[in-house]
């Protein structure tokens, strides 16, 4: 199996696993400034980190890629197949979640993560310029200045406990946000041409009767002939 098709069947063993009216997944998550894309960003009451390591892949930017999650998420797991299971067990540190996915999908945990203790930056690298303005708005404070004068207003505004929240709020939106988005451009692709002039000509003449005339004027232009023009009513037959 490839990497696309080993994160289908962990998402989909994850979902068993998880109450999905509070789980999200995130697919391809760049973290640390773009230095690293996580496989699988799962968002619950904790952030966890998958990283896959499928029987086509290789280990050499495994250790980078570990380094950078230690620092981003609280729980990292490495989910591998068979021919690379006793070198992820061997060189990944304890606190690294091992789990093997065999041919047929089936995953077995080799060894738990142990959760890691993320401080408040760490937590707030994951956040974009306008959601640590939207932090600040809760409490009224300053929103000038760039992204290192932000962190530290916030790092003294909030406790580590309110920052954790806000993170995983933030990626549960965000993921709400994509998936809307996905299914409009999907309902806009199967739509014809003719289809989508309709609709949008049903979206005028709904925006066009929701507005109230009543009262509305429109002032003619200034000519020779009338330099004073008064304004006329609207009327609509």
């Amino acid at each position: 199996m490839n990497e696309k098709q080993i994160r289908s069947y962990l998402i989909s063993h994850l979902s068993q696993k998880h109450d999905l009216t509070d789980t999200v997944f995130i697919s391809e998550l760049f973290v640390n400034n773009f230095t690293c894309r996580a496989d699988l960003v799962m968002a619950n009451g904790q952030l966890s980190v998958f990283e896959i390591k499928s029987k086509f892949d290789n280990l050499e930017r495994l250790p980078t890629q570990i380094e950078n999650y230690t620092t981003s998420f609280e729980n990292v797991i490495v989910v591998c197949a068979k021919k690379h299971l006793s070198k992820v067990l061997k060189e990944c540190d304890l606190s690294i979640g091992v789990w093997l996915i065999d041919d047929n999908g089936k995953i077995i945990i080799k060894r738990r993560s142990n959760k890691q203790k993320l401080g408040m930056t760490s937590w707030l690298t994951h956040l974009p310029v306008d959601e640590l303005k939207k932090i600040l708005r809760t409490r009224a404070a300053p929103l000038s200045g760039n992204r290192e004068v932000l962190l530290e207003r916030i790092k003294a505004e909030f406790s580590k406990s309110e920052i954790r929240e806000f993170v995983l709020i933030y990626f549960k939106n965000r993921n709400e946000k994509i998936t809307r988005l996905k299914k409009l451009k999907q309902n806009l692709k199967t739509m014809s041409p003719k289809t989508l002039d309709t609709a949008n000509e049903i979206e005028l003449n709904q925006k066009f009767n929701s507005i109230d005339i009543r009262g509305m004027t429109i002032l003619p232009r200034k000519t020779k002939v009338n330099p004073h023009p008064r304004p006329i009513p609207v009327r609509l037959r």
